[in-house]
């Protein structure tokens, strides 16, 4: 699929995809895709727009298609029959998607679009995987003050969270931001492999990619914490991600996510 007007080689597939989760969106989706939608078509890069509906059971997907009808060929609705979770929603348009180089983020946008564009340059640049790291020395913030104390609460639960993620995971301090970049080849083999269906298939989908050898690259960003719209919820969640953990090793023993050797080319 490739929005209309923007640059595109021979190819009829875009050379970016966008996937965008949804869950619960009537509220803000509409702006989220007005943003991105300005942002892409002033890339001058062919794009297409990946929005999953998480079967919202809210007017989610009724704004999703008007902003199809205003921008024919852009956006790419699908929706799951029943709520299925985040990393379900994302594997779904991973696979579905038609991009050379296919990007994840958190439909409400609260990382800078400018970071959507760095992303790609290091994809272009031979990057296999591309992540925002909200630890890194130069991420910035942008804070509510009515949000300050639960985001400092929630840093602290979150780095003791990393510590934990790490064993499974090394290497990697920010396995959770949900900005995330890969090329066609690294998504195919990461996503038709991916299992978890709600919020650790994040690690699933890092240790795949360093099982398969993509390299990986942590870049800063910029991030607008300016309401809680996550449905993460730390401590009750806490024990089904090192259960999850857990699974992830011993999925990874049984060998299926290397990538197969050819010959030299």
């Amino acid at each position: 699929m490739r929005s209309p007007g923007e640059a595109h080689g021979s190819s009829s597939s875009p050379r970016l995809s966008v996937v965008l989760p949804v869950f619960r969106g009537e509220g803000f989706i509409r702006r989220s895709l007005e943003d991105l939608l300005s942002w892409l078509s002033r890339s001058g890069t062919s794009f297409e727009i990946v929005a999953v509906d998480d079967a919202s059971g809210d007017g989610t997907a009724a704004a999703i298609e008007g902003m199809q009808a205003l921008r024919p060929g852009a956006i790419q609705l699908l929706r799951n029959e029943r709520n299925m979770g985040k990393g379900a929603s994302v594997r779904k348009g991973m696979l579905a998607a038609e991009g050379l180089f296919r990007l994840t983020m958190d439909c409400d946008l609260p990382y800078g679009l400018d970071t959507v564009g760095q992303m790609l340059r290091m994809l272009e640049a031979g990057a296999d995987v591309v992540i925002a790291s909200r630890v890194h020395p130069e991420s910035r913030y942008v804070i509510s003050p009515r949000m300050f104390s639960k985001l400092v609460t929630r840093h602290w639960v979150s780095r003791l969270g990393n510590r934990i993620i790490r064993l499974v995971v090394p290497g990697v301090y920010d396995t959770q931001a949900g900005l995330k970049g890969f090329s066609r080849e690294a998504a195919v083999h990461i996503f038709s492999r991916q299992r978890l269906n709600r919020f650790s298939f994040d690690p699933e989908v890092l240790r795949i990619a360093q099982v398969a050898g993509f390299r990986i690259v942590e870049i800063p960003v910029g991030f607008q914490y300016e309401s809680d719209l996550t449905t993460v919820e730390f401590a009750s969640d806490s024990f089904r991600m090192i259960r999850d953990l857990i699974r992830v090793k011993l999925w990874e023993r049984q060998g299926t996510w290397k990538r197969e050797k050819h010959g030299s080319s």
